[in-house]
């Protein structure tokens, strides 16, 4: 259990230091994402994988629906607003969905080939 409560404060840690930077230095990205970056980091200096964090992050993973709730309600609501705004709103999700699949196939490429020459 102290694991566990271990790999949540991690995790925790990360998404806040991440918010930190993003207040005080890079404006222009996400903290969450800054957070994930120091987690990377910190993971590929420690060099060893963290059983606790392995079981949080499936948790989080396996019940990730449950955090599109607010989201669902909140397009219910302004469906209106929505309506009128659909030429936009395709224009920017369908290129950014584009690139960030060719974004993550290309990390995963990389990280495929690191790993390769590593082991």
């Amino acid at each position: 259990m102290k694991a566990v409560l271990n790999a949540l404060i991690l995790l925790f840690a990360a998404l806040w230091l991440g918010n930190g930077l993003q207040l005080l230095i890079l404006e222009s990205v996400p903290g969450p994402v800054l957070g994930m970056v120091l987690m990377l980091g910190y993971l590929l200096v420690r060099g060893e994988d963290l059983p606790a964090l392995n079981t949080v992050a499936q948790w989080l993973i396996k019940y990730l629906s449950l955090f599109f709730i607010p989201v669902s309600v909140g397009i219910w609501f302004l469906a209106d607003d929505i309506r009128q705004q659909w030429p936009a709103i395709l224009l920017a999700t369908i290129p950014a969905t584009i690139l960030a699949q060719v974004f993550v196939a290309l990390v995963f490429k990389t990280l495929l080939q690191y790993t390769e020459k590593r082991y």
